[in-house]
């Protein structure tokens, strides 16, 4: 690299060539955006264990509840089902939110992120609200199977006294 002073401010400036300029634009917009699949990990992370608390404490509450249906009929099956339901209805209905609210955002700010120079702008699609749902309904099931294992275990007069 090249340093020389500018001739109007006395402040060191870097000249180098265009490819090398644009390879490090192009570096620390990948460090970017590797810090943001992390990041994007990490929020899968604490939403997983918010709606796995969420049904778990929503388990608890209806134990009776759930006496009743296995008094009425209501196989093991059934009762987990309808728990890992809520947990996926809880899950997309939050990830909707979510998306529609990040839709609005990027439509109205148009946010871009750049580093020298080189910006990126967010894009946003259909087929990327799809994989969202999609991941959302995942993390519904697997936050679900848990408490709903538990409460369709749990021994019919244990719950009904409880």
């Amino acid at each position: 690299c090249v340093r020389a002073l500018s001739a109007t401010g006395g402040e060191p400036t870097d000249a180098r060539p265009q490819v090398a300029f644009l390879g490090g634009a192009a570096r620390g917009l990948g460090s970017i955006l590797r810090f943001g699949r992390w990041l994007g990990l990490a929020r899968v992370a604490v939403v997983l264990s918010l709606v796995g608390h969420t049904v778990c404490m929503s388990v608890q509450e209806r134990v009776k509840e759930f006496g009743v249906l296995r008094t009425l009929g209501f196989g093991e099956a059934r009762v987990a089902s309808m728990v890992v339901v809520e947990a996926v209805a809880l899950a997309v209905l939050g990830a909707a939110v979510g998306i529609g609210g990040a839709y609005a955002l990027l439509h109205f700010t148009h946010l871009t992120i750049g580093t020298e120079g080189v910006s990126v702008a967010f894009a946003t699609s259909p087929d990327l609200a799809a994989r969202g749902l999609l991941v959302a309904a995942i993390v519904g099931v697997v936050a679900g199977l848990a408490p709903a294992i538990r409460s369709a275990r749990l021994p019919i007069v244990r719950s009904l006294r409880s």
